[in-house]
Parts: structure tokens; C-alpha cells; sequence
């Protein structure tokens, strides 16, 4: 565990780590359209889950489309919630 937490206070000055800074805060500049974004995979997942529940009457492709949509809505989610998450420490860290 103390070995895990060396390495990554050690890694504060790498280049790595300014880009991943970087990032996180261009996430989280905007809390709005992070929850905007967050709400749109939301969406594509209950979309996705009545694809998958279409399949199980219908024919097994449904499923298969809604496991497709279900990739694209748990990235898209993960992304939103990133950004309200990185909005929510920058104000932290503020303080």
C-alpha cells in the first residue's frame, strides 16, 4: 500500500500526471455540461436496457444492439461523472 502511494506522489512532477491535471480540470470547468452529459449516458442506458429486455422476447440481435449502446453509455456516464467529480474537488481544493 505505501509502495502504491510513493508512486504517485513521486509522479507529481511528470508529464503524465500535468496532462491527466490538465484534463480534470477541463472536465470539470464546466459543471453543467458535465451533467448534461452524465444525463445523455444515462439515457443511453435505459435505452440500452430495453433493447436487451426487447431481445429476450424478440430476436437475440436486439440484445446484442443494446449491449453495443450499453459500452457507449457507461463511457459516456464515466465521462460526466468525471467532470461533476473534478468540478467537485477543484472546489475543494479551493477553499
Amino acid at each position: 500500500m505505501y509502495l502504491f502511494v510513493d508512486n504517485i506522489l513521486s509522479m507529481k512532477n511528470t508529464a503524465v500526471f500535468i496532462f491527466l491535471l490538465k484534463q480534470l480540470n477541463r472536465l470539470g470547468r464546466n459543471p453543467k455540461k458535465s451533467l448534461r452529459i452524465f444525463l445523455t449516458g444515462l439515457a443511453l442506458f435505459l435505452v440500452a436496457v430495453g433493447f436487451i429486455a426487447l431481445g429476450y422476447y424478440q430476436s437475440h440481435w436486439y440484445q446484442i444492439i443494446g449491449l453495443v449502446i450499453l459500452g457507449f453509455a457507461i463511457i459516456v456516464c464515466a465521462l460526466g461523472y468525471i467532470g461533476i467529480l473534478a468540478n467537485r474537488l477543484a472546489k475543494f481544493w479551493q477553499r
